[in-house]
Protein backbone atom coordinates (compact mmCIF):
# COMPACT_ATOMS: atom_id res chain seq x y z
CA UNK A 1 0.00 0.00 0.00
CA UNK A 2 3.20 2.67 1.02
CA UNK A 3 4.69 1.47 -1.99
CA UNK A 4 1.45 2.43 -4.35
CA UNK A 5 0.82 5.67 -2.53
CA UNK A 6 4.53 6.30 -3.46
CA UNK A 7 4.50 5.36 -7.33
CA UNK A 8 1.40 7.83 -7.37
CA UNK A 9 2.36 10.59 -6.04
CA UNK A 10 5.73 10.41 -8.01
CA UNK A 11 3.98 9.93 -10.89
CA UNK A 12 1.90 12.97 -10.14
CA UNK A 13 4.68 15.14 -9.64
CA UNK A 14 6.14 13.96 -13.10
CA UNK A 15 3.06 14.68 -14.68
CA UNK A 16 2.70 17.88 -13.07
CA UNK A 17 6.52 19.13 -14.32
CA UNK A 18 5.85 18.57 -17.90
CA UNK A 19 2.51 19.66 -17.88
CA UNK A 20 2.04 22.15 -21.17
CA UNK A 21 1.96 26.02 -19.99
CA UNK A 22 -1.20 27.41 -20.29
CA UNK A 23 -0.34 30.90 -21.94
CA UNK A 24 -1.29 32.41 -26.03
CA UNK A 25 1.00 32.03 -28.96
CA UNK A 26 3.15 35.04 -27.88
CA UNK A 27 6.48 34.23 -30.15
CA UNK A 28 8.19 37.60 -32.06
CA UNK A 29 6.74 37.93 -35.27
CA UNK A 30 6.69 35.11 -37.93
CA UNK A 31 8.03 33.00 -35.80
CA UNK A 32 5.83 29.46 -34.87
CA UNK A 33 4.86 28.90 -31.48
CA UNK A 34 4.30 25.38 -30.06
CA UNK A 35 3.50 24.55 -25.86
CA UNK A 36 5.95 24.55 -23.52
CA UNK A 37 6.63 22.12 -20.46
CA UNK A 38 7.22 24.48 -17.66
CA UNK A 39 10.18 26.21 -19.05
CA UNK A 40 11.37 23.84 -21.25
CA UNK A 41 11.43 23.33 -25.16
CA UNK A 42 11.20 20.57 -27.02
CA UNK A 43 11.39 21.59 -30.47
CA UNK A 44 14.91 23.47 -30.86
CA UNK A 45 13.46 26.68 -29.88
CA UNK A 46 13.55 28.80 -27.23
CA UNK A 47 11.45 30.02 -24.15
CA UNK A 48 9.19 32.75 -24.55
CA UNK A 49 5.98 34.30 -22.94
CA UNK A 50 5.02 31.45 -22.10
CA UNK A 51 5.64 29.24 -24.91
CA UNK A 52 8.36 28.02 -27.14
CA UNK A 53 9.28 29.58 -29.90
CA UNK A 54 11.08 27.97 -33.00
CA UNK A 55 14.38 29.57 -34.52
CA UNK A 56 14.67 27.31 -37.58
CA UNK A 57 15.33 29.06 -40.70
CA UNK A 58 13.61 28.20 -43.95
CA UNK A 59 16.41 25.92 -45.17
CA UNK A 60 16.07 23.97 -42.03
CA UNK A 61 18.99 25.82 -40.13
CA UNK A 62 19.06 26.93 -36.59
CA UNK A 63 18.70 30.64 -36.78
CA UNK A 64 19.07 33.44 -34.18
CA UNK A 65 16.87 35.72 -32.31
CA UNK A 66 17.13 39.45 -33.65
CA UNK A 67 18.39 41.48 -31.61
CA UNK A 68 15.54 44.93 -31.24
CA UNK A 69 14.39 43.42 -34.67
CA UNK A 70 17.58 43.92 -36.23
CA UNK A 71 20.06 40.60 -37.70
CA UNK A 72 23.67 40.91 -37.84
CA UNK A 73 25.42 41.33 -41.19
CA UNK A 74 25.01 38.57 -43.52
CA UNK A 75 22.40 37.58 -42.07
CA UNK A 76 18.27 37.80 -41.95
CA UNK A 77 14.90 38.25 -40.97
CA UNK A 78 13.42 34.87 -42.08
CA UNK A 79 10.51 33.23 -40.25
CA UNK A 80 11.26 35.79 -36.95
CA UNK A 81 14.67 34.78 -36.96
CA UNK A 82 18.35 35.41 -38.33
CA UNK A 83 19.46 33.29 -40.67
CA UNK A 84 22.52 33.53 -43.31
CA UNK A 85 22.05 32.68 -47.28
CA UNK A 86 21.63 35.33 -50.13
CA UNK A 87 18.08 34.79 -50.29
CA UNK A 88 17.38 36.02 -46.98
CA UNK A 89 15.58 39.54 -46.71
CA UNK A 90 18.60 41.66 -46.39
CA UNK A 91 21.28 39.50 -47.97
CA UNK A 92 24.78 40.98 -48.69
CA UNK A 93 25.55 43.40 -51.04
CA UNK A 94 28.77 42.78 -53.22
CA UNK A 95 31.00 45.98 -54.96
CA UNK A 96 32.62 45.12 -57.85
CA UNK A 97 34.57 48.72 -57.92
CA UNK A 98 34.54 50.94 -55.11
CA UNK A 99 32.64 53.51 -57.15
CA UNK A 100 29.78 51.27 -57.12
CA UNK A 101 29.13 51.74 -52.82
CA UNK A 102 25.78 54.00 -52.88
CA UNK A 103 27.13 54.91 -49.68
CA UNK A 104 28.06 54.10 -45.60
CA UNK A 105 25.91 51.26 -44.45
CA UNK A 106 23.28 52.96 -42.00
CA UNK A 107 23.61 52.24 -38.47
CA UNK A 108 19.77 50.19 -38.95
CA UNK A 109 21.68 47.97 -41.60
CA UNK A 110 19.08 49.06 -44.49
CA UNK A 111 20.11 50.62 -47.46
CA UNK A 112 18.73 52.27 -50.57
CA UNK A 113 16.47 49.82 -52.55
CA UNK A 114 19.24 47.32 -54.45
CA UNK A 115 21.23 47.51 -52.17
CA UNK A 116 22.41 45.45 -48.94
CA UNK A 117 25.06 46.00 -46.59
CA UNK A 118 28.73 44.53 -47.45
CA UNK A 119 30.28 41.38 -45.63
CA UNK A 120 32.47 44.28 -43.48
CA UNK A 121 29.68 46.44 -42.76
CA UNK A 122 31.14 49.49 -44.12
CA UNK A 123 29.11 50.12 -47.35
CA UNK A 124 26.08 49.46 -49.48
CA UNK A 125 26.56 47.41 -52.59
CA UNK A 126 23.98 46.44 -55.23
CA UNK A 127 22.38 43.24 -53.29
CA UNK A 128 24.42 39.82 -54.26
CA UNK A 129 22.68 38.35 -57.18
CA UNK A 130 21.41 41.48 -58.34
CA UNK A 131 20.90 40.87 -62.05
CA UNK A 132 21.81 44.62 -63.62
CA UNK A 133 24.14 43.47 -66.30
CA UNK A 134 21.29 42.03 -68.03
CA UNK A 135 20.27 44.12 -70.81
CA UNK A 136 16.24 42.84 -69.96
CA UNK A 137 16.38 44.14 -66.44
CA UNK A 138 18.30 48.26 -67.63
CA UNK A 139 15.97 50.64 -68.36
CA UNK A 140 19.03 52.97 -69.46
CA UNK A 141 20.93 55.77 -68.20
CA UNK A 142 19.97 57.75 -65.28
CA UNK A 143 18.42 61.04 -65.72
CA UNK A 144 20.60 63.42 -63.27
CA UNK A 145 21.14 60.81 -61.31
CA UNK A 146 17.84 59.33 -61.17
CA UNK A 147 15.42 56.50 -61.75
CA UNK A 148 11.92 56.28 -61.61
CA UNK A 149 10.08 54.17 -59.00
CA UNK A 150 10.72 50.29 -59.23
CA UNK A 151 14.52 50.76 -60.19
CA UNK A 152 17.85 51.14 -58.71
CA UNK A 153 20.63 53.70 -60.07
CA UNK A 154 23.80 51.18 -60.69
CA UNK A 155 27.00 51.60 -61.35
CA UNK A 156 27.79 49.02 -64.13
CA UNK A 157 32.32 49.77 -64.69
CA UNK A 158 32.41 49.50 -68.49
CA UNK A 159 29.16 50.52 -69.16
CA UNK A 160 27.63 54.63 -68.95
CA UNK A 161 29.79 56.50 -66.65
CA UNK A 162 26.66 58.18 -65.27
CA UNK A 163 24.87 54.59 -64.00
CA UNK A 164 22.03 52.95 -65.37
CA UNK A 165 18.32 52.43 -64.17
CA UNK A 166 17.91 48.70 -63.15
CA UNK A 167 14.72 47.08 -62.47
CA UNK A 168 14.08 45.94 -59.01
CA UNK A 169 12.54 43.17 -59.97
CA UNK A 170 15.66 41.31 -61.11
CA UNK A 171 17.01 41.70 -57.21
CA UNK A 172 16.87 38.04 -56.17
CA UNK A 173 14.09 36.70 -54.13
CA UNK A 174 11.30 39.72 -54.62
CA UNK A 175 8.20 38.34 -54.12
CA UNK A 176 5.77 38.43 -57.43
CA UNK A 177 3.69 41.16 -58.42
CA UNK A 178 0.27 39.59 -57.78
CA UNK A 179 2.28 39.25 -54.21
CA UNK A 180 3.17 42.69 -53.33
CA UNK A 181 1.14 45.41 -50.63
CA UNK A 182 2.90 48.25 -51.81
CA UNK A 183 5.94 49.84 -50.00
CA UNK A 184 7.02 49.53 -46.38
CA UNK A 185 6.43 52.02 -44.06
CA UNK A 186 9.39 51.97 -42.07
CA UNK A 187 10.21 48.36 -42.66
CA UNK A 188 6.99 47.51 -41.53
CA UNK A 189 4.10 46.08 -43.70
CA UNK A 190 0.44 44.87 -42.79
CA UNK A 191 -0.66 41.85 -41.34
CA UNK A 192 -0.32 38.89 -43.67
CA UNK A 193 2.71 40.58 -45.11
CA UNK A 194 6.73 40.99 -44.64
CA UNK A 195 8.98 43.40 -45.67
CA UNK A 196 11.27 42.64 -48.32
CA UNK A 197 14.32 44.90 -47.24
CA UNK A 198 16.32 44.74 -50.60
CA UNK A 199 13.66 46.45 -52.61
CA UNK A 200 11.47 47.85 -50.00
CA UNK A 201 8.43 45.89 -50.81
CA UNK A 202 5.94 44.27 -48.79
CA UNK A 203 5.43 40.93 -49.54
CA UNK A 204 2.80 37.98 -48.59
CA UNK A 205 3.86 36.09 -46.04
CA UNK A 206 1.73 33.10 -47.10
Amino acid sequence: MLITVFVLALALSVSAQYDQTPAPSACPQGMIATPAYGTTCYNGGFYFNGVCCSIACPNGQAGTPPVGGVCSTGTSLQNGVCCAGRNASNPLGICEVPDQASGPCPTDGVCVPGYACDATGANCCPVQGFDYRNLDCQLGPTIDGLCPAGYAYVFVPENNPSGMCVDLQCVPGVCPQEQRDGPCQNGQCRSGFTCYTPVDICCSSV
